[in-house]
């Protein structure tokens, strides 16, 4: 049975002068997230990569639209990691990510 309540993720990046806010979504098997800058802006046309924590292997890339907003759809279960890279900013990694059935 899917589970059917939603998990929030915050994360602020104290080394790099944005965060991203993602919200992973079970019982649609979906994530969800913004990026915005130190300022709380959107940050546009950033790239955001979904990988399989087991093999590193890249499952999914999606770049924010104007609002910094990225989606991935219909992700299996499992276990993942973002890769976030935007312009002008330091590449940054966030692990842990599960998509399970409870």
């Amino acid at each position: 049975m899917p589970n059917l309540y939603r998990k929030s993720i915050f994360l602020f990046i104290c080394h790099l002068p944005f965060s991203v806010f993602a919200q992973i979504d079970d019982s649609q098997n979906e994530i969800r997230g913004k990026i915005v800058n130190e300022k709380k802006q959107a940050l546009s046309f950033v790239t955001v990569r979904l990988y399989y924590s087991k093999d590193s292997v890249l499952l999914k890339t999606s770049q924010t639209d104007l609002e910094g907003v990225f989606l991935f759809k219909k992700i299996p279960l499992g276990s993942y990691y973002l890769s976030v890279d935007a312009t002008g900013y330091k590449k940054y990694q966030y692990e842990g990510i599960e998509m399970k059935d409870n």
